[in-house]
């Protein structure tokens, strides 16, 4: 099992072909924007190849995507190239991060008064009504598959969007999935068929039944087998977080009127571990 790495346009999902370089990373984000680095060595790098390795990796025009034993990984547009005598590098961004260049606008005229009203819809029902919008702008079609929506009568849930805010979507999502129970959202990369001539991106957007999300990708390195490309294997456990009561102060009265409330759950004190409070 291997990594291969392929140049697909970024507005088709067509895949013009693999490239010839070495994955140094790539990162999944979750509700937040995915990244990765490949660097192409000299010698892959000549006369007759650069006006190609140009055309392939353009910014935004074209999209790198990486995949583990032909299972993309990471897909999203190239954003920087960084020539040097040494080596090629080239960095890329998830698909998300296209969200961040469409604004929540129907552009009609006049622009100050657009606003865009959703009710009797999820949060996560209302992020994939926003992918609907910016894709729907002029020559913003992006091949990404929606999931349906999810109806949602939850007066709470009521947003509205005036255009004159010029607000990013990406930036929109963020606030969705801030709430308390707000969404996970994130953009899973998969081939069309088998013959991998298209890349897509499926929207997925967390319920009201299970706001958060979990990866259908199960992957396993194992650093056991003999010449295994795996090496260095480790990873941080992280406690900091860990706990036992938390408590808060409102806004509402001063000193002795402050408004407080405390919560606290005895399943970590009752196993052995010390009182925190937050």
């Amino acid at each position: 099992m291997v990594y291969t790495a392929f140049a697909c346009e970024t507005v088709t999902g067509r895949n013009l072909g693999m490239l010839d370089v070495t994955v140094n990373a790539w990162a999944r984000e979750l509700n937040g924007t995915d990244t990765a680095t490949v660097t192409m060595s000299p010698g892959a790098l000549t006369v007759q190849t650069r006006d190609q390795v140009r055309l392939y990796t353009t910014p935004w025009r074209m999209s790198l995507v990486i995949c583990w034993d032909g299972v993309p990984m990471f897909a999203g547009p190239f954003v920087t190239r960084q020539w040097s005598s040494t080596a090629t590098t080239f960095n890329a961004v998830g698909i998300r991060a296209v969200f961040l260049k469409r604004k929540a606008h129907t552009w009609a005229t006049p622009y100050n008064t657009q606003t865009l009203s959703y009710t009797n819809m999820s949060l996560g029902g209302i992020a994939q009504a926003l992918a609907t919008v910016g894709m729907s702008h002029p020559g913003g079609s992006l091949p990404i598959v929606l999931p349906a929506s999810e109806v949602d009568a939850d007066p709470t849930h009521t947003r509205n969007y005036a255009g004159y805010e010029l607000k990013n979507i990406s930036d929109i999502w963020g606030l969705l999935t801030g709430v308390n129970n707000g969404p996970d959202i994130d953009f899973l990369a998969a081939w069309t068929d088998a013959t991998q001539q298209f890349i897509q991106w499926t929207m997925r957007t967390g319920t009201m039944g299970q706001p958060k999300l979990y990866s259908p990708n199960q992957i396993v390195f194992d650093a056991a087998q003999p010449q295994s490309s795996v090496s260095e294997l480790g990873y941080t456990e992280d406690g900091s977080q860990l706990t036992t009561t938390q408590w808060a102060a409102g806004g509402v009265g001063t000193d002795l009127g402050t408004v407080m409330s405390q919560t606290t759950s005895s399943t970590l004190v009752a196993n052995g571990f010390p009182l925190l409070e937050e």
